[in-house]
């Protein structure tokens, strides 16, 4: 299952990329879980709280209040997640500079083009691959996933499995 977020303040390009997305995951038989974020403190928020890892963010430079760089460095500093995909998106291609410090994956220009987010797909599952130290679970009706070294041992009570 690849957990992948979308966070831009235009609905119509969440919902355009979205379906681009589950496009490509019926194309290429993965089974993903989308979630979309119309602002980065909602997205920030969310991931503080859920500890929750995605696969790839797909994130826009130029949100309303705060922009996608210092949602990338919330990402990367504060959570201390190099794990994560970061696909930046933007109409103004003059940022490069300033994701350096991000290390993202990949920058595509608006319009997105359904071809280029193939591409940037395939990779980033070349990428992930590689990268198969991940324990994945299902709970509160969302995917989850913690990263092997992260995890002491696994003990269950009462039906229930829980991991330190």
């Amino acid at each position: 299952m690849f957990c992948i977020g979308i966070c831009d303040d235009d609905e119509g390009l969440c919902g355009e990329l979205e379906k681009m997305l589950y496009d490509y995951g019926k194309e290429n038989k993965l089974q993903m879980n989308i979630d979309i974020w119309y602002q980065g403190e909602s997205l920030c928020r969310f991931l503080r709280e859920n500890k929750k890892i995605l696969d790839v963010l797909f994130l826009d430079i130029e949100l309303l209040t705060t922009n996608g760089i210092e949602v990338g460095r919330f990402i990367r500093e504060e959570q201390e997640n190099m794990e994560t995909a970061i696909v930046y998106i933007s109409a103004n291609s003059s940022y490069a500079m300033d994701l350096f410090r991000v290390q993202p994956t990949d920058f595509l220009i608006k319009p997105l083009d359904k071809i280029k987010v193939g591409n940037v797909m395939n990779r980033i599952q070349k990428i992930s691959e590689v990268r198969k130290g991940i324990f994945e679970y299902f709970g509160s009706g969302y995917y989850f996933k913690v990263l092997y070294k992260d995890i002491l041992y696994f003990s269950s009570r009462i039906k229930k499995c829980i991991w330190f």
